[in-house]
């Protein structure tokens, strides 16, 4: 069963909370410290010990953690508002995004109708859901992340989304961010003032641009690709979203402009049979992010994604898969004060229970990468507590809010967690009202596919 939390915040006049320092094991960038700690305040890392101090009690208040604190996963590319959609299994292979959606190619609708399976089953549902609704659609993606050890998702493609409720201190719209984000579904259909609007900000090192592009195999998903050339939009801030269609020539063009790639294995496989050749990509020292791209045709969670390709990708290495999840996208978002667990980056923290028979840097990570959700004890962002066991949760920071339980409809995983979030947030409401226009909801974890 999962507990829900709906927390009520005790006024501005509330104390500071006092520092809290966690010792487990400890995933840092460099080693891995089995019997560390973290001390936390304030919602930052203000410092980090290899072993635990023996004045620990005068640090502030002391919890031990039985297993590996990480930092949180950074999900650098998800549709969320989908996350309340089913899981849906396309019964053929397609040439490209434009072939299923039935979406215009750079304003022109040369494939009108989409595919009538997508139609009846993911798009027809989310018409459904009013645009009065829509922060709460994005509200059940956030959580769907959160269960699987996210602290950090890009909620979608382009930046228009609505003001949303959010988890406490949850990082789930580019305005929050240090970084101007710029999403982009098709370049083709950035009109001229907006490129140079971007390309500007890109070359002052003020933005980021996400883009999908060459997502397909056909010579349509190669030519997004030139057309960002052709743009000037190709620069060191800019990250193709999927790129399966690019060719060598290509990636070398990549490799020379700094640019990276999010790279979502598991959609590209059940929607056209195929990824971009990620050997390939990586041999050319090009940044590679994971993210799952949705939950529809993706996996569940960003965990699920770095366990399928673990098991499917060895060439990669566990500590590489790891950073694909954390620093890499970090880096590749603007995202400087996440990623890792080090002095002054924010306490965002996963932690793997169990596995005290871990002691290198390569075991922790390869445990990471073979992880279910169901051993995601604790998830902490910006030092408070937002899911975890009942016993974690209640001896861990609660960021001064006093809690309710709320009951859930339509959650049909059973991990035994509890879920905190802000009363603003009114995650119980929120999934009562999507079942009430959808009939039903996806659960909040949905067995992987592939």
């Amino acid at each position: 069963m999962l507990t829900i939390l709906s927390s009520r915040s005790l006024g501005p006049a509330r104390e500071a909370a006092p520092s809290v320092l966690y010792e487990a094991g400890l995933y840092t960038p460099d080693a891995f410290h089995p019997r560390g700690a973290v001390l936390v305040q304030d919602g930052v890392i203000v410092d980090v010990f290899p072993e635990a101090p023996a004045d620990a009690e005068q640090l502030g208040v002391r919890i031990a953690l039985d297993g590996i604190l990480f930092p949180g996963l950074i999900d650098a590319h998800n549709h969320a508002s989908f996350g309340a959609i089913p899981s849906w299994t396309p019964a053929r292979y397609y040439t490209s995004r434009f072939d299923w959606r039935g979406k215009s190619r750079a304003g022109v609708w040369v494939v009108p109708e989409p595919d009538p399976d997508y139609a009846r089953l993911v798009s027809a549902p989310f018409k459904k859901i009013p645009t009065v609704m829509q922060p709460q659609a994005f509200l059940y993606g956030q959580v769907r992340g959160v269960v699987g050890g996210t602290t950090t998702m890009l909620l979608d493609a382009e930046v228009g989304i609505p003001d949303l409720p959010g988890l406490p201190g949850f990082v789930r719209d580019p305005k929050d961010w240090g970084s101007r984000v710029f999403g982009v579904l098709d370049i083709l259909a950035v009109d001229a003032v907006s490129v140079n609007e971007i390309v500007k900000e890109l070359n002052a090192d003020r933005a980021k641009l996400m883009v999908h592009l060459g997502e397909g195999t056909d010579g349509f998903a190669r030519g997004e690709f030139r057309s960002l050339v052709d743009r000037q939009l190709l620069t060191k801030n800019t990250s193709l979203i999927h790129g399966m269609g690019l060719l060598r020539p290509d990636w070398l063009k990549v490799q020379q402009s700094s640019a990276s790639v999010v790279w979502s294995p598991v959609s590209n496989l059940r929607l056209y049979g195929r990824t971009l050749d990620i050997a390939a990509v990586v041999g050319l020292g090009i940044p590679v992010a994971l993210a799952p791209d949705w939950a529809v045709s993706g996996s569940s969670t960003l965990l699920d994604e770095l366990r399928f390709v673990r098991r499917n990708y060895p060439i990669l290495g566990a500590e590489r898969l790891v950073a694909m999840c954390t620093e890499v996208p970090a880096a590749l978002l603007g995202l400087h004060h996440l990623g890792r667990i080090e002095k002054g980056r924010a306490a965002d923290l996963l932690l793997l229970g169990g596995h005290r028979d871990v002691t290198s840097r390569f075991q922790a990570a390869d445990a990471l990468c073979h992880a279910h959700v169901e051993e995601v004890t604790l998830v902490i962002i910006a030092g408070v507590s937002v899911c975890g066991t009942a016993e974690l949760m209640a001896k861990t920071p609660a960021g001064g809010l006093a809690s309710e339980i709320v009951s859930v409809p339509s959650t049909s995983a059973d991990y035994g967690r509890t879920l905190r979030i802000a009363e603003s947030a009114a995650f119980g409401p929120a999934a009562t009202a999507l079942q009430g226009v959808l009939g039903a909801l996806a659960p909040l974890w949905e067995p992987p596919v592939l």
